[in-house]
């Protein structure tokens, strides 16, 4: 039976993470007028609440599609995307959240420009809500060619479904129970001494949240998901889209980030591409909030 306490944290999941701001219009005359508005911002939506044909679904077929298009050479490609995981991405260590949140951010942005749609944002598997593959990464066919959000490597099938010891309420209530960073994500590496790049994919201790429904989704999907190379496989984005949203949830009940300097101030030199292929720098600190980013999670059950 769930207590009082995690039945009013999951009231509190619920709650969406956009925010209105206000807008003050320069007229040429004296008076001002100052008005509230919503001012929309890309928003990642729940994929198991999104129909097949769900515009935000199409953008990430054509996206794909573009980036297989381009050259293996090309920054923007899709196998590049692949690459720069499998020469950049820190696991086991503290980095692991923010790492993942620049490569969700990255991605968007190389889609939004090659589809001309700037409203596009990931959507996120919800394992808990969804503990099975979703049904538009399965179908063998879309509008009678190759479906673009399958790959063929899965070893997980259309029907089969996650065990709830990897992602059942039950999993979820315990991480979101947990009040430290480096027990809820993963820790500092082992003897951190300064912010050189050398420590990015030094290992510590696995926390909650990556060792119980990160790798265990990765290992259950099997074939490339189970790689280095993961991101070949196009759920990969949905799955860091739904750890990214549990980060931001896990904030929003008031924990909070780590605080030392060795952690917000050290940077991933050169490890992004920008649509323009240029690479770029980004700064741990730079990455927590999400808003900021410029873009927001759906409140459970919008579409």
């Amino acid at each position: 039976m769930a207590t009082s306490a995690s039945a009013s944290r999951r009231t509190l999941l619920r709650l969406g993470l956009g925010s209105a701001v206000l807008a003050v219009s320069a007229a040429p005359i004296a008076r001002q007028v100052v008005a509230q508005t919503t001012v929309p911002k890309p928003t990642r939506l729940a994929v198991h609440n999104l129909a097949l044909d769900h515009p935000i679904l199409e953008t990430y077929r054509k996206g794909i599609v573009a980036m297989k298009a381009l050259p293996s050479t090309d920054r923007r490609s899709w196998e590049y995307q692949a690459n720069i995981h499998y020469s950049h991405c820190p696991h086991k260590n503290w980095y692991f959240l923010p790492w993942h949140r620049a490569y969700l951010v990255e991605l968007e942005n190389i889609i939004r420009s090659l589809t001309l749609d700037p409203t596009f944002a990931m959507p996120y598997w919800d394992w808990t809500a969804l503990p099975k593959l979703p049904e538009a990464f399965t179908l063998t066919t879309w509008n009678g060619v190759a479906n673009p959000l399958r790959d063929v490597t899965r070893v997980a099938a259309p029907t089969d479904t996650l065990p709830a010891e990897l992602t059942g309420q039950s999993v979820m209530d315990a991480i979101y129970a947990v009040t430290k960073f480096e027990l809820f994500a993963t820790s500092q590496p082992t003897g951190q001494t300064s912010t050189s790049s050398s420590w990015q994919r030094k290992a510590g201790v696995q926390g909650m949240l990556e060792a119980t429904p990160h790798n265990g989704v990765h290992n259950w999907i099997g074939g490339d998901m189970n790689t280095m190379r993961s991101p070949r496989d196009p759920l990969f984005y949905l799955h860091h889209s739904n750890c990214d949203r549990i980060w931001a949830q896990w904030i929003a009940l008031g924990n909070t980030n780590p605080a030392d300097t060795l952690w917000r101030d050290f940077s991933f030199a050169s490890n992004f591409v920008r649509p323009t292929q240029q690479t770029y720098t980004v700064r741990v600190r730079d990455l927590l909030d999400v808003s900021t980013l410029g873009y927001q999670y759906a409140p459970q059950g919008s579409v």
